[in-house]
């Protein structure tokens, strides 16, 4: 870092004579000026790079006597010093070899003491679930930024070893977290069906992970309480056959760890029903029914494929169209959005489950349908304007939708209602 004339380091040549030079003079720079006949005047490094890096807003260094009470007492409230060492100065007395003047005394910068391991357990357990709760990388752990705000907060946390490597966090400290939070659950769950003697249902279905993997994943539930009781291979069949025997060696671990089954809810995929009837031939004291939010989705998709498949085919082709022109209709669409709103909103598209966005894709263009229509209605003799969009104009609603005895946006907001419910 180039220097200010004037400025250089407390120690430009060979140790003052009498003894070593103190640790504490590696931090300041001295000025060409003295404040006696045998001291200089400093700066502390910290601060004078702090004011290079933004000379508008931070003032140059305060002039500090070159002596180390001064230091010690300006490093003790040093936030730069603290940013840059990650480390909160503290001075300790400690008795050193005898001198001239019998023992010496020196200053020295030690970390604060350690966390217990108590105290470190539930630490990561905290940092552990916030990174559950912000889905935030294994690696967040690792930022210079996060880590200097724990030392803020805590100046334990800039101990060696308190914050935990990003492979610890998401191997075994989540390993064991997660044991944890499994007998929490299984414990809800057991104390609800001991004390209500209800019997618990199993809820299974096969997911398929960010590994692209298929699982089986298999809950247990009793009046709102649920449990996760396993993530079980799916394997490459998903007959019914196949299904049926995942699901028979999973109901007889229940029955063995003294869960009382009451019903098995899947979905209702024919494969699935398969498997519902050969284990209901097995399992006559269970009821064996499929899943009733399944079949509104069912419904909802032949509803969107059939009556209104015009209305909601260009819904979606307006939405994906202009997410797709980012550069060109995004932002024409959100200089009209502000214009008549002071604000702009999001145009959400569809996603692999089409019938389950659908709701949120109609919600955002009637939440700015006059803005919409107005950008068509400024272009409307553009010859770039396209027939997707031309759809969000008045035409939408006073013409086409007039021959057919419909209002479509009035069929949007009925499906919104009907999606929300």
């Amino acid at each position: 870092m180039d220097l200010l004339p004037g400025l250089r380091d407390e120690q430009p040549g060979a140790p003052k004579r009498g003894g070593p030079p103190s640790a504490l003079s590696t931090n300041f720079y001295r000025l060409n000026e003295k404040c006696s006949k045998a001291m200089w005047w400093t700066v502390c490094k910290y601060c004078y790079a702090a004011h290079v890096k933004d000379k508008a807003t931070i003032p140059f260094p305060t002039h500090i006597h070159g002596r180390k009470e001064a230091w010690e007492k300006h490093l003790s409230g040093c936030g730069y010093y603290v940013g840059a060492t990650g480390n909160v100065f503290q001075s300790v007395e400690s008795e050193g070899e005898p001198g001239e003047h019998g023992r010496t005394t020196k200053s020295q910068c030690t970390s604060p003491p350690k966390f217990t391991l108590a105290e470190k357990l539930i630490f990561w357990r905290l940092l552990l679930e916030f990174q559950a709760e912000a889905l935030l990388p294994d690696s967040f752990v690792a930022l210079l930024s996060f880590r200097r705000l724990l030392v803020f907060l805590n100046a334990r946390c800039g101990v060696p070893g308190a914050v935990p490597h990003r492979h610890l966090i998401g191997g075994r400290i989540l390993d064991e977290y997660a044991d944890l939070h499994s007998v929490e659950q299984r414990d809800n769950v057991r104390s609800v069906q001991n004390r209500s003697g209800g019997r618990v249902n199993f809820l299974s279905d096969v997911w398929e992970t960010i590994a692209k993997m298929h699982v089986l994943g298999c809950l247990v539930s009793l009046f709102g309480r649920v449990m996760t009781y396993g993530l079980r291979p799916a394997g490459d069949r998903h007959d019914g056959i196949a299904i049926a025997q995942q699901m028979e060696g999973v109901l007889e671990e229940l029955l063995a760890s003294e869960w009382r089954v009451g019903a098995v809810v899947t979905d209702n995929a024919g494969q699935c029903g398969r498997a519902r009837r050969i284990l209901a031939l097995r399992y006559p004291n269970i009821a064996f029914v499929h899943c009733f939010a399944h079949d509104i989705n069912n419904l909802v998709k032949a509803v969107l494929k059939t009556v209104f498949r015009q209305v909601s085919a260009d819904a979606a082709g307006a939405a994906s169209f202009l997410n797709t022109s980012t550069s060109k209709w995004l932002v024409r669409a959100a200089k009209a959005m502000d214009k008549r709103y002071g604000d702009h909103f999001a145009v959400f598209t569809l996603c692999e489950t089409r019938w389950n966005s659908m709701q949120a894709c109609f919600a955002s263009l009637l939440r700015a349908r006059g803005a919409l229509e107005d950008m068509v209605f400024s272009y409307r003799n553009s010859s770039e304007l396209t027939d997707k969009l031309r759809v969000l104009g008045d035409v939408w609603i006073l013409g086409k939708a007039a021959e057919r005895g419909e209002d479509r946006s009035s069929v949007m907001r009925c499906l919104v209602s009907s999606s929300k419910g």
